[in-house]
């Protein structure tokens, strides 16, 4: 093992911790804080491992999520979100075009394009849920790459979001079901 793979894996170690945290928050606004933060440290784990596709899309995951932050900050609807939907879709397809070395790149397109559209929301369930999508196209990306600390904070990301849907929007309503009836 090399230093950088080494590094590599505690970056995104420390990234994923930040991603566990913030599915917990209720609020857009701090999940959001969250992800400027986790997508910095992704873009050093995937320098260290050499692979520059994520490090583009992590780069404008970053810029995204600031973004998306300064648009949720003023309130916006939607259609605030159209331009920037349009933009960094651009900008993920020129960086696909350019960075592709195979098909397995596409789960990064996908996953791109999936999060921009779903952030755009206010409804944290589809956000929650457009995040899991994520968190299996990542998986699926880091097994084959071989970067297994990543596909292991993939596959528990995806536990932890399913947990916190269950938590926050299913569990709410199964309590109030009860109430009713009694």
């Amino acid at each position: 093992m090399t230093t950088e793979y080494i590094l590599s894996q505690i970056f995104v170690f420390i990234a994923f911790g930040i991603d566990l945290v913030s599915y917990f928050w209720k609020s857009k606004k701090f999940f959001l804080l969250f992800c400027i933060a986790s997508s910095v440290l992704y873009v050093s784990s995937y320098v260290f491992l050499g692979y520059y596709l994520p490090v583009v899309a992590n780069s404008l995951f970053f810029v995204r999520a600031v973004w998306y932050f300064y648009l949720n900050e003023k309130d916006k609807d939607f259609n605030s979100y159209i331009i920037p939907i349009i933009v960094l879709n651009i900008a993920f397809s020129v960086a696909f075009v350019f960075l592709y070395l195979s098909p397995l790149d596409f789960f990064l397109l996908a996953s791109m394009i999936l999060l921009t559209i779903g952030f755009a929301f206010k409804d944290m369930l589809f956000v929650r849920i457009c995040c899991c999508i994520n968190a299996a196209f990542w998986a699926t990306y880091n097994f084959i790459i071989k970067g297994y600390v990543n596909f292991a904070c993939s596959l528990s990301m995806m536990f932890v979001i399913l947990f916190t849907i269950f938590l926050y929007h299913i569990l709410p309503k199964i309590k109030a079901k009860r109430k009713d009836s009694k």
